[in-house]
C-alpha cells in the first residue's frame, strides 16, 4: 500500500503529540513531588514549568498569576493551549483517526481510551490531591501504547515517520528541560546557594526517567556537570539529545533518498556530531542556554526540511525511484 504524503505527515505529528503529552505529564508529576519535598525558602515555584515548553508569554496573556492552580490548569486541562495535555492527546487521536489503516487495529482502542480518560479526568490532575494518580495513569497509558506499537508495528515507512516524530519531539523537550532546569541549578552552584540543588538535579533526571540509568552508568553521585553531559550525549540513554539525534539520522537514512532528503540527513548528522565536541565540565548557565538554543534551532530547521521533502509534495511519496511503500 502506497504511503501518501498526508498520511506520513499525520504519523509524524501523532508521534510528536504523544511524546509531548507524556513529557508534559512527567514534568508535572516530578515537579509536584519536588516542590512538596522542598521548603518554601528554596524559592522553587511553578512558573518554571511554563518556561520549559516556552509558554510563559501566552500564559500571562490569559492568567493573572502563575500559581499552582493556574499553571496546572494551563498545562493539563486548557483546550485553548495547543501544547496542553488535553490538546496534545486530542491532536494525537485526530492524527490516528486519519491514518488508522496503516496502524495495528488495537492502536485506536488504546489511544481512544487514553484520550477520553485525559479529557474527563483533567480536573483531577489540576488538584494536587489527585495529581499523582492522574499523572501515573497518563504516563502509563502512553508507555502502554508505545510498547504495543514497538511490539506489533511493522518496521516500514509508517513506523519510521511515527518514530521520526517521537524522536524529534523527545530531543526538543529534553533540550528545553536542560535549558531551564539545569541552567537555574548551575546558577545556584555559582552563587554558593545550592543547599537544595542535589534534590533538584535528581528531579531533573527523574523527569526524563533517567535517574536509575545515570547511577548505573556513572557509578557516582548526582553532580551537575555529569548530569549535563549525560542528558546531552549519553548514547545508552534513550532520552538523551545525542541518542535522539542519532535515531533521527538513522530513520532518515532508511527513508527514500529523494531530492532534498540529503539536506535533512546532513542536518541531523551535523547536530549529532556537534555534541561530541562539547566540554565534559565547567558548564555555566550561559553555555547551557546557548547549547540548548542551538539544538532547538537545529531541530526547527530539520522539521522544516522534513516537511518540505516528504510532506508537501503532490500525490503519493511513491512516485519516484526508491518509492515509500507500507
Amino acid at each position: 500500500m502506497t504511503l501518501l504524503c498526508r498520511t506520513a505527515e499525520n504519523l509524524y505529528w501523532m508521534g510528536r503529540h504523544l511524546e509531548r503529552a507524556e513529557s508534559v505529564t512527567r514534568l508535572v508529576r516530578e515537579h509536584t513531588a519536588l516542590i512538596t519535598d522542598l521548603p518554601i525558602s528554596s524559592g522553587v515555584g511553578w512558573d518554571c514549568l511554563l518556561a520549559i515548553p516556552g509558554e510563559t508569554e501566552l500564559f500571562l496573556q490569559r492568567y493573572d498569576v502563575a500559581d499552582e492552580a493556574n499553571v496546572m490548569t494551563y498545562l493539563l486541562a486548557d483546550h485553548a493551549n495547543a501544547s496542553s495535555l488535553v490538546s496534545s492527546m486530542s491532536w494525537a487521536r485526530e492524527n490516528l483517526r486519519t491514518t488508522r489503516a496503516t496502524m495495528p487495529r488495537e492502536t485506536w482502542r488504546i489511544l481512544n481510551e487514553l484520550s477520553r480518560y485525559t479529557t474527563e479526568s483533567a480536573a483531577q490532575g489540576v488538584s494536587r490531591g489527585g495529581r499523582h494518580e492522574f499523572c501515573e495513569r497518563v504516563v502509563g497509558g502512553c508507555q502502554r501504547l508505545s510498547g504495543f506499537l514497538a511490539g506489533s508495528m511493522g518496521r516500514d515507512p509508517a513506523w519510521r515517520f511515527y518514530q521520526l516524530g517521537v524522536q524529534t519531539e523527545r530531543a526538543d523537550m529534553t533540550s528545553r528541560v536542560l535549558d531551564v532546569r539545569a541552567g537555574a541549578l548551575v546558577s545556584l552552584r555559582h552563587a554558593h546557594d545550592g543547599a537544595f540543588a542535589d534534590s533538584q538535579w535528581v528531579s531533573l533526571l527523574r523527569s526524563l526517567d533517567g535517574l536509575q540509568l545515570y547511577r548505573r552508568l556513572t557509578r557516582s553521585l548526582v553532580e551537575g556537570d555529569r548530569v549535563v553531559g549525560f542528558v546531552l550525549g549519553e548514547a545508552l540513554f534513550p532520552r538523551s539529545i545525542g541518542s535522539c539525534l542519532q535515531t533521527v539520522a538513522d530513520l532518515l537514512e532508511d527513508l527514500p533518498h529523494t531530492a532534498g532528503s540529503e539536506q535533512a540527513r546532513a542536518a541531523a548528522r551535523t547536530a549529532r556530531q556537534r555534541l561530541g565536541e562539547l566540554p565534559a565540565a565547567g558548564w555555566t548557565p550561559e553555555m547551557i542556554h546557548d547549547e540548548a538554543d542551538r539544538i532547538q534551532l537545529s531541530l526547527a530547521a530539520l522539521d522544516l526540511v522534513v516537511n518540505a521533502v516528504y510532506f508537501h509534495l503532490e500525490g503519493p511519496l511513491a512516485t519516484a525511484p526508491g518509492a515509500i511503500s507500507a
